[in-house]
């Protein structure tokens, strides 16, 4: 057969299937990177950063307004005053015995003599007070230089005199009489050297001693102020630090300039992303897992509950953000409305505002939900501060805070920022009560854990760690959308809910469904088989599971295994049934 130019396939049509097979997996390429992109626990994750950035920022703005801040300028008062002041006499004088040098002792006497001017103004008093304070710190430099120069001195010597013992004791070893004098007469000569050195060194740290002790003396008052207004800034300083570690830019201002942010960019976002899933694994607990048997139990859970184990500032148990919870306030207004300010010419200069009244700032949104009327600032010395709580679960302490979500003022909805103000001020019933009601913490996934002092916690008897969260809950820990976790809903309402918002479904093919809230603490009796260890002790201030014990109890006064059985409690006498089960 003759060969011709013709391909076995036409090629036309080959450029066309080529080029819709191109295009269709650039598309379905695209449709990758975009439902990875906007995968439901990287929504959490920036909306959980987002929210610890905007409390941060907003808890900063609160701690430089709060009551400290005016100890603070006080103490910086006190701090320019005692720099303008002259070393004490005697402590100087101490100072002064420490020096050798004739020209440098004069020469501090000079600055001394400067410093010690009362008629000079307090800038140039607190220069020559620098400038005194220089010369005694070079002095004691100078000092401690020869300190170390003679301990190397002493160090070598001493190496010396090691080197002709040894020789010595060879010599003694190999009977070379004549040796062992001479030596003999080398070491003696070496250690008198090393005792000399010796008295030297000693002497210039006693002296070095001298002269710092006296310079701490006589900075001690600067020193302890300094230390004072290092404290009043060290929650600001953790909080600006804390900012900077969970804060994501475009742009660093160091190399390579380039911030974190980038890498949650679409497709970029697939590679390296900050955002992360979390793996927990725990040892030694594992779960059935059908025709596998038992396998590591491993837990995904933190990987939307970013908060769980955060404790707030100072405390190693209370929960940084709390779950959300309605607490209400009394607050007694002023006899009369407040005045707008106004000048000389009769022009309005300042209105009355929610902060000059009652001390709140509002923020501009929400932390979860824009719409939320949000409190970003509270003054110290305000009728917020100091309102007085009503109502609250687990609440003990008077006066609103920052990230309270206004909800009521007395009777009215508040569904806004100026209708906040509104309520607060121009409907307000001036000499009268008001009541504010506000919903305090954040929702799930945003909370942190309620008892971190018994679970979770680094100091909680169950660490996250060790325990992860299926152990207790229940629930398929490995999945990564609310509708696989197997969460159970608390109530019928509840579960149309998540229908409705997450899609949730019974899913019949994970056997082990989380617990629902109510019936959470019956996980306990896994591992707490005698059920009386979870009864109130003294560690712990809250019972650890006071409605299984509560159901406990029952069993135990009205005698229910008489009729029901009941593992724990076959051949046990009922002693009295007060009513029927």
């Amino acid at each position: 057969m003759p060969a011709t130019e013709k391909t076995w396939r036409d090629q036309k049509l080959m450029h066309v299937v080529f080029g819709c097979t191109g295009l269709l997996m650039l598309i379905s390429t695209v449709w990758m990177f975009a439902a990875d992109h906007s995968r439901e626990w990287k929504d959490y994750q920036r909306k959980m950063r987002s929210v610890d950035v905007r409390m941060t920022e907003w808890r900063m703005a609160d701690e430089k307004g709060r009551a400290n801040q005016a100890e603070k300028t006080d103490l910086e008062a006190k701090v320019l005053a005692a720099e303008a002041e002259a070393p004490p006499e005697a402590l100087f004088n101490a100072f002064l015995t420490g020096i050798e040098d004739e020209g440098e002792k004069k020469r501090l006497k000079e600055l001394s003599q400067a410093a010690a001017k009362t008629d000079l103004a307090p800038d140039v008093r607190r220069q020559h007070r620098a400038e005194l304070t220089h010369a005694m710190e070079v002095a004691v430099k100078r000092a401690e230089f020869n300190e170390n120069d003679l301990l190397s001195q002493r160090k070598f010597q001493s190496a010396d005199f090691d080197e002709r013992r040894a020789q010595y004791d060879l010599a003694v070893r190999d009977g070379l009489q004549n040796r062992m004098k001479e030596l003999d007469k080398q070491v003696i000569a070496e250690r008198d050297a090393r005792d000399a050195l010796n008295l030297k060194y000693e002497a210039a740290n006693a002296r070095r001693v001298q002269l710092q002790s006296s310079l701490d003396a006589i900075n001690k008052t600067i020193t302890d102020l300094n230390e004072d207004i290092a404290g009043k800034d060290a929650e600001f300083n953790r909080l600006a630090s804390s900012l900077d570690e969970r804060q994501a830019t475009y742009f660093t201002s160091s190399v390579p300039f380039l911030g974190k942010k980038w890498l949650e960019l679409p497709v970029l976002d697939a590679f390296n992303s900050p955002l992360k899933i979390d793996n927990l694994w725990t040892e030694n607990l594992t779960i059935t897992n059908g025709s596998f048997g038992s396998v590591t139990r491993f837990d995904r859970c933190t990987t939307c509950h970013k908060s769980i184990e955060k404790t707030a500032p100072g405390s190693a148990v209370d929960p940084l953000y709390p779950h959300e919870h309605e607490v209400v306030f009394e607050l007694i207004l002023p006899e009369t409305a407040p005045q707008s300010v106004v000048d000389e010419e009769g022009n309005v200069t300042e209105e009355p505002t929610l902060l000059s009244v009652y001390g709140i700032e509002l923020a501009s949104e929400g932390l979860i939900s824009a719409s939320d009327v949000t409190i970003r600032r509270v003054d110290p010395n305000s009728l917020a501060a100091f309102a007085r709580l009503i109502s609250g679960q687990g609440e003990s302490q008077n006066g609103l805070m920052v990230g309270d979500v206004i909800t009521y003022v007395n009777q009215d909805k508040v569904l806004s920022a100026d209708e906040a103000q509104r309520y607060l001020l121009e409907n307000a019933k001036w000499g009268q009560t008001a009541q504010i009601r506000v919903r305090r913490g954040l929702p799930h996934p945003y909370s942190s854990h309620p008892r971190l002092d018994l679970f979770v916690g680094s100091l909680s008897p169950h660490k996250l760690n060790g325990f992860g969260c299926s152990i207790c809950h229940e629930g398929q820990g490995s999945a990564t959308e609310f509708k696989w976790v197997s969460h159970s809903p608390n109530s019928p309402e509840q579960q149309k809910q998540w229908t409705r918002k997450y899609g949730w479904f019974n899913n019949h093919h994970w056997i082990y469904p989380m617990y629902p809230d109510r019936f959470s603490e019956s996980s306990c009796l896994k591992c707490h088989h005698e059920v009386v260890e979870l009864a109130l002790t003294d560690r712990f201030e809250e019972p650890p599971a006071p409605k299984l014990m509560k159901g406990y109890n029952l069993i135990l006064d009205y005698g229910c295994f008489g009729c029901h059985e009941i593992n724990g409690y076959a051949g046990r006498r009922v002693h009295h049934v007060a009513i029927g089960c």
